[in-house]
């Protein structure tokens, strides 16, 4: 990984970052960690509270297609 693109990109003030995978991935993790977004979104794991601000639980059905759904339905619930 190029350190200096890391570097910028968590330090980015951006208002949300999405973590779009379905199982914990290290680096991810760490990049949400460290990262100075406003608010931070991803999926339910063991942990999770250091990751992320809201957390989707896709226990019952962990794929991708599930998280976005799970995201899509909480933004239309927050939205309206």
């Amino acid at each position: 990984p190029d350190k200096q693109k890391l570097s910028t990109f968590i330090h980015n003030d951006f208002d949300l970052l999405i973590t779009l995978a379905e199982i914990p991935v290290l680096p991810l993790k760490a990049l949400s960690a460290y990262s100075n977004a406003k608010y931070r979104i991803g999926p339910l794991i063991d942990g999770g509270l250091y990751y992320y601000d809201a957390m989707m639980d896709i226990k019952r059905s962990p794929d991708l297609a599930t998280l976005i759904h799970e995201i899509d339905f909480y933004f239309k619930v927050i939205t309206t």
